[in-house]
């Protein structure tokens, strides 16, 4: 009489394992889609970010076009060079090197940051890799 139970038994534990490998597919498959979603939005900000540079770039260039910032930081920045050559002027220029070491910290992040802003961001991106 017991026995007849077998085939019942059979089927059942068949059920369950069939049951136990589909709940683990899909949980694979869950985690899979999950996965699948976290790299998609990942990919989205990249994206995003990438237009977002692109139109501040055009939009530094377009200001940029108008703009004598970048002429006159490239001045400015050109004194010391040229009075480099010449003999009289070089203790006005050792003079004026040895004045600006003194200067503040702050006083030397601001005007580098004016002339980055003239020259735009990626050359401060392009010496902070240098520096990498």
């Amino acid at each position: 009489m017991w026995l007849s139970f077998i085939p019942a038994i059979i089927e059942h534990l068949g059920t369950m394992g069939k049951s136990y490998f589909l709940r683990k597919k899909v949980i694979a498959e869950g985690r899979i889609n999950i996965e699948m979603a976290r790299a998609t939005a990942e990919a989205e900000v990249m994206v995003e970010r990438l237009r977002a540079e692109t139109a501040w770039e055009n939009s530094m260039a377009d200001a940029s076009s108008h703009s004598w910032k970048d002429e006159f930081w490239t001045i400015v920045l050109s004194f010391p060079l040229i009075l480099a050559f010449i003999p009289g002027a070089i203790p006005y220029l050792e003079d004026g090197f040895n004045v600006l070491a003194l200067m503040p910290q702050w006083y030397g992040i601001a005007v580098g940051a004016a002339i980055s802003a003239a020259f735009g961001r990626n050359i401060i991106e392009h010496f902070t890799n240098m520096k990498k």
